[in-house]
């Protein structure tokens, strides 16, 4: 889509910041507030989603593979909404190693691939529809590849088949979806992990698995078989390379995939929930295994109200929030900060959005509101048509070009030169994790914008009020 010049010069604007005093009880750094209104969390190696009730798709975290399907391969420390084909809404969101898969309230498969190799023509870098692939009401990832559970019970799959994670379809790239061999009708809920493979739950609770051949070429890929001494299963987990699952009764059960041997999940309460090494109970208490000495322990001082957990690291709960611990070297935790790792749950938070004419306007680094004033990073304006320069070895005075006009903005300084001649700004150029922000008052004023603020959506409005 192409910006008309009037659109292109408010882009202008915003990279140099709207300016706005907003009212804020304190004179803090606001990077954004609680990320809200949240059903469902993913996580696929270091890269995060999250889906909201209005059906809406926000991801954050490594990037540096193209894995958000943005179009880039920039780590985001905040989250961002992902753009997605024809504004379709979803209902679920599933990530494996190298492929992310979403599922539309209608019964579509929306999916992307990691941009690490040459693709094949079939697989998209961005969210792209699964076409003719229909009437699906769940979707699974593994390694590289996809499952899809249709409305008769019957599971499908598609992606790479080089290690045996699709049964019943042939070795290499499959294009298309295929039914998955040898597993019994009538399947209620599947599942997959990174080490590939996947597993199903059938409606008489039982539980069928199968696996691709391990990384050491120790175990050889199997067919769906199902898993002895297991019944009355009410849901099934990914539990890293093996299979987990929650009875009727809320106790747990992991079903190790190499030694085909049962463990039993031994605290206090019925699950909730099982992923990769944590548990949480009805009741609201959550674990995780100490490895060294085969026990499970309790985890302190985490969130209450828990919904659904990613490990011990991403945590929903019952309010809509996100919450996230750990490490945070590719922005995984959500919390807009380049700090390395935190031992303490943050919430992850919605960073600010900027609109110019009612269009979002996608930033790396996301806007925050310093002193009461809003900010945005000055790299933000290249991506808007804006030439950036750099005039000086510490790289602290920048120089914005457009046009007939030049603006030149300094760090620590409360004033900019605009066409040589100097102009007062609201605050001083600030720096903030490596980035210079500017504020935007004398922008939209000198551009003749109108600026709005939506405290609920967190959106700083911007509307052209040229002809």
């Amino acid at each position: 889509m192409k910006w008309n010049k009037v659109i292109l010069c408010m882009l202008v604007l915003i990279s140099c910041v709207v300016p706005v005093s907003f009212s804020f009880a304190s004179d803090n750094t606001h990077t954004g507030h609680k990320l809200s209104d949240i059903k469902q969390i993913a996580s696929g190696y270091a890269t995060m989603y999250a889906l909201n009730k209005q059906g809406e798709l926000w991801g954050w975290g490594y990037n540096s593979n193209g894995n958000l399907g943005l179009g880039d391969k920039v780590d985001r420390f905040a989250p961002v909404k992902l753009p997605t084909p024809s504004a379709l809404k979803f209902k679920q969101i599933a990530s494996g190693f190298g492929i992310t898969a979403a599922l539309t309230t209608d019964g579509q498969v929306v999916s992307w691939s990691n941009d690490v190799y040459d693709l094949p023509t079939y697989r998209s870098k961005t969210p792209a529809i699964v076409s003719g692939f229909s009437h699906i009401k769940q979707v699974a990832t593994g390694d590289n590849f996809v499952l899809a559970l249709d409305e008769q019970g019957k599971v499908w799959g598609w992606g790479s088949n080089n290690t045996g994670g699709i049964p019943g379809a042939a070795k290499g790239e499959v294009s298309q979806p295929v039914l998955i061999s040898g597993l019994p009708d009538h399947i209620k809920s599947i599942t997959s992990n990174y080490n590939g493979g996947g597993a199903a739950l059938t409606d008489q609770g039982k539980v069928w698995y199968w696996r691709s051949t391990s990384k050491d070429g120790k175990q050889p890929a199997t067919a769906p078989t199902e898993i002895p001494n297991i019944s009355q299963v009410q849901s099934l987990h990914s539990y890293y390379w093996n299979v987990a699952v929650i009875d009727k009764q809320g106790k747990g059960l992991i079903f190790d995939t190499d030694s085909k041997k049962l463990q039993s999940i031994t605290v206090s309460g019925s699950l909730k929930d099982i992923s990769d090494g944590s548990v949480v109970t009805n009741d609201g208490n959550m674990y995780t295994y100490d490895t060294d000495n085969a026990k499970w322990i309790s985890v302190k001082n985490h969130p209450s109200g828990i919904e659904q957990i990613q490990g011990d690291f991403l945590i929903l709960t019952s309010l809509g929030e996100v919450w996230s611990k750990g490490v945070n070297v590719n922005g995984q935790l959500g919390i807009d900060s380049y700090v390395r790792h935190i031992e303490t749950y943050q919430s992850v938070v919605q960073p600010i959005q900027v609109t110019v004419n009612g269009q979002i306007i996608q930033l790396v680094n996301s806007p925050k509101i310093i002193n009461n004033i809003v900010y945005l990073p000055i790299r933000g304006v290249e991506k808007l048509g804006v030439k950036v320069q750099w005039n000086s070895a510490q790289k602290d005075t920048v120089i914005l070009t457009k046009d007939q006009q030049a603006i030149q903005l300094k760090v620590g300084q409360k004033q900019a030169q605009v066409n040589g001649k100097t102009v007062k700004l609201d605050g001083s150029v600030q720096t903030f994790n490596g980035s210079i922000l500017v504020p935007i008052r004398f922008v939209s004023q000198t551009f003749g914008s109108k600026v709005s603020w939506n405290p609920k959506e967190y959106i700083v409005a911007i509307t052209s009020t040229a002809s």
